[in-house]
């Protein structure tokens, strides 16, 4: 006899069922309000711990891919694709149960199922370093060895969660960050391995580059952070100097003006603007000029900084 197929709950009573599942890896009884991102990848998820292939029966794995906790719980792969409704609704309910608003933007849904111990994607998500050692063994080897030669090192999350690593800030302890590789390139050509500690988020931070810069800063770093002097530019600096306390590097109005003077694009501001609390002139300078100006075209002061 033809086993029957595999019955499918609703959407609303199967989300409910993750929810409660996912969640209790976070928290097991009421107690206080956590932030989504507090503890990114430290939770087991506890979705899928006893259909793992060769877990022990109650047992969870530290770490799930998404498409995995998917398989593991409907028999589809997809059905916690962005977009669908079982994601919309699963994420919503792990958002209501931490005391987090509603993921909105792409790095936000990452965060929430990252907290619960859910990987979107571990291998594609990464982050670029030069000349920062660490301690660990593997990839703080691999490091350590590039920082010697003074070469740029790709970072996966897989390997950050595989092969933990303890940066080595205690004798220089300030990490600069930039926003575009053509920064950490020239860093690489014209300083090798006598630049300063520089990792880039390329573009929008990855959780690779969130889980790095807790690693630096829990053990000690402070991270300063330039980006573009465009909009989207300014909302990652408001990102990442918000979540990992980070100092501006070169981002204040008289470097935006002085920027602008010496630019020759004239390429024009666009998007909704963004505040600048560390400098709420920057703001405004920009908005009086309606002009971006992109990292590279100030790179020689970043070059000096980094020497």
């Amino acid at each position: 006899m033809n086993a029957s197929p595999r019955s499918t709950p609703q959407p609303r009573a199967l989300a409910f069922a993750m929810t409660n599942s996912l969640g209790s890896a976070t928290r097991s009884k009421p107690g206080p309000r956590v932030s989504p991102t507090e503890s990114l990848t430290s939770k087991p998820c506890m979705a899928c711990s006893d259909t793992a292939a060769g877990a022990p029966t109650g047992v969870a794995r530290l770490a799930c891919a998404l498409g995995l906790c998917a398989a593991a719980t409907t028999g589809d792969t997809k059905t916690l694709n962005h977009g669908t409704t079982l994601a919309t609704l699963v994420l919503r309910g792990l958002a209501i149960r931490i005391g987090a608003n509603k993921p909105v933007t792409t790095e936000q849904r990452r965060d929430l199922w990252d907290a619960h111990g859910v990987i979107v994607d571990d291998l594609a998500s990464r982050v670029l370093v030069l000349n920062l050692s660490a301690g660990g063994d593997g990839l703080g080897e691999w490091l350590t060895d590039a920082r010697a030669r003074g070469v740029p090192f790709y970072v996966t999350l897989q390997q950050l969660i595989a092969m933990p690593v303890v940066p080595a800030v205690a004798a220089e302890p300030t990490v600069h960050v930039c926003e575009n590789p053509a920064v950490l390139r020239r860093a690489a050509a014209d300083l090798g391995p006598r630049s300063r500690p520089l990792i880039c988020t390329e573009g929008q931070p990855s959780t690779a580059f969130h889980r790095l810069a807790a690693a630096i800063t829990a053990n000690g770093g402070r991270l300063r952070y330039h980006g573009d002097f465009d909009w989207p530019g300014i909302a990652i600096a408001n990102s990442v100097i918000r979540r990992h306390n980070a100092t501006p590097w070169r981002l204040s109005a008289g470097d935006y003006l002085e920027a602008v003077r010496e630019d020759a694009d004239h390429v024009k501001l666009s998007g909704p603007p963004q505040p600048t609390p560390w400098d709420p002139a920057l703001a405004d300078a920009m908005a009086a000029a309606a002009r971006a100006v992109y990292e590279e075209s100030v790179a020689d002061p970043l070059m000096a900084d980094l020497r």
